[in-house]
């Protein structure tokens, strides 16, 4: 898996690509743009057109990053939720990858018990979110 600084190692890198794409982006940038690890989130009060500018020049920046992107006004994938503008806020619901599984922890692993008991009262409660959200 490598050294445990690489991930820290990448995130100096990507930090220092991002500061030079942004300075060197002379169209409109987004008003917010915020990145945890490897996911990018962000904003803008623009046309579609402009905003589809940015993430095209991005992805073109640096042969080693590579960025997907879709632009919404409804809702947008940011870690395992998506973002949703409401108003003056922003809501949040869950989201699972297509590649999910839905393994769960076996209980004869050596796991303390609070966290396998902790299980299916979380199964619960995700599944009445679910339910609720229809």
């Amino acid at each position: 898996m490598g050294s445990k600084l690489s991930p820290n190692y990448a995130c100096l890198f990507v930090g220092y690509i991002e500061e030079q794409l942004l300075r060197d982006y002379t169209g409109i940038k987004p008003d917010l743009y915020k990145r945890y690890m490897n996911d990018v989130t962000g904003a803008a009060s623009c046309t579609k057109d402009d905003l589809t500018k940015f993430p095209t020049f991005a992805s073109s920046y640096h042969p080693k990053l590579e960025y997907t992107w879709s632009i919404s006004s409804a809702k947008v994938p940011f870690l395992d939720m998506y973002l949703i503008p409401r108003d003056d806020r922003v809501a949040t619901s869950i989201t699972y990858n297509e590649t999910d599984s839905y393994s769960y922890l076996n209980f004869k692993s050596s796991r303390p018990l609070k966290c396998k008991a902790s299980i299916p009262t979380n199964q619960i409660f995700t599944t009445a979110e679910d339910m609720q959200r229809g």
